[in-house]
């Protein structure tokens, strides 16, 4: 067992309970031994509020109950990173009442900042005589911080490379956490390849990219460990088949480097054990034979290109199409409505390629859309 558990994503889904929550009825003995034997921090995905009105946003509005935020502590969680997609769902208000609860328990927290202050950005503390610096970033979604309101500290570049320099001075090892990626996709997209090799390059020792909610791969870039995607900690009960599964990072420090192993989990209804046997065999074998494969491409490019191919759900909502549409094209024609729609509207693609690409354009687009919403929320 190493001197630092890493967790995944962890959402406080206990819908059906009210109260204060037994911990062994939904985490097994033996998982609960091995979170308490290490310094074990995560990735809180969720505010912890009362307050019942979300931002307006796309996509679910995430929360949990405070009376269910003790199971942080019970389990053994020391600190959470608190950069993600969801933690502004319910406004900074819920985010002030989050540190609050966190305070109350005596957890750390990091990763929340505005215009004024990004310390908190930046996590260090002593593990068995190791000074150990965690700093942590996401994507820009609907979470990050404004001019006058605090929020997650979304990828800036050059700040966020600079801060991840700076940091790297101020402890032995440096541990960057970053929310980003595409979900349910066990690979990185050349993009996010690109950046946790720069945070390597900024002074990072160990890079985990976590918000993909599934068991990624791992790859080895100038002697330091970039991990793409680990898995959920826990999101409640879930049909997803990739929700069920994910892996603990166990990291052993040393002097010189930083040893990472893995402790395959499995999520049974609403329970969480160790994985064994078959289950978890295949959990790391699958997470070893796909870093195989990325470590001898070299690339991510390879497997993106298959991802995207043939993955027409974008072209649907950009022409209007309904799901009914979508449905009947997508099972029965393979996509071939909405290919041959397309091209009778090449144009149309093209204007949109070209603001989505173009920096300036892009930037002219976020800023008249954020103007449009910023009026409609008022």
């Amino acid at each position: 067992m190493g001197d630092l558990l890493i967790l995944g994503d962890v959402y406080l889904n206990f819908k059906s309970e009210e109260n204060a929550i037994e911990v062994n009825k939904y985490f097994s003995d033996r998982l609960l031994n091995t979170l308490k034997f290490s310094f074990c921090i995560g990735n809180l995905e969720s505010p912890i509020t009362s307050l019942n009105q979300g931002i307006i946003k796309n996509g679910p509005n995430l929360k949990a109950k405070p009376a269910h935020a003790p199971v942080l502590q019970d389990i053994g969680v020391k600190a959470v990173s608190l950069c993600n997609n969801h933690i502004l769902d319910f406004g900074p208000e819920a985010i002030q009442d989050t540190m609050n609860t966190l305070s109350g328990l005596n957890i750390a927290y990091f990763g929340i900042c505005n215009e004024l202050d990004y310390s908190n950005n930046f996590y260090v503390t002593s593990i068995k005589g190791h000074k150990v610096g965690f700093y942590t970033t996401c994507e820009n979604e609907f979470s990050g911080y404004k001019k006058d309101t605090i929020g997650a500290n979304v990828l800036e570049s050059p700040r966020v490379f600079n801060e991840i320099s700076e940091c790297s001075k101020k402890c032995d090892h440096l541990i960057v956490l970053f929310h980003g990626g595409m979900e349910l996709y066990r690979y990185p997209t050349p993009n996010q390849q690109t950046i946790c090799r720069s945070f390597i390059d900024s002074g990072a020792d160990l890079v985990i990219s976590q918000h993909s909610h599934c068991v990624g791969c791992e790859e080895d870039y100038k002697g330091k460990k970039i991990i793409y995607g680990q898995g959920n900690f826990y999101f409640g009960a879930s049909d997803i088949e990739e929700y069920k599964t994910a892996i603990l990072i166990s990291v052993s420090l040393s002097e010189k480097e930083l040893i990472t192993d893995y402790i395959p989990i499995n999520l049974s209804g609403s329970f969480l054990d160790i994985a064994e046997g078959k289950t978890g065999e295949d959990i790391i074998n699958g997470y070893a034979n796909r870093s195989k494969e990325l470590n001898s491409e070299g690339s991510s490019k390879l497997f993106y290109e298959k991802r995207i191919k043939n993955n027409y759900g974008l072209l649907y909502a950009i022409f209007n199409k309904g799901k009914w549409y979508s449905r009947l094209d997508r099972h029965l024609f393979k996509s071939k409505l909405i290919k041959r729609y397309s091209k009778k509207h090449i144009k149309k693609l093209l204007f949109l390629l070209n603001y989505i690409n173009c920096e300036t354009h892009r930037e002219l687009i976020v800023g008249l859309l954020k103007e449009m919403l910023d009026e409609k929320t008022q």
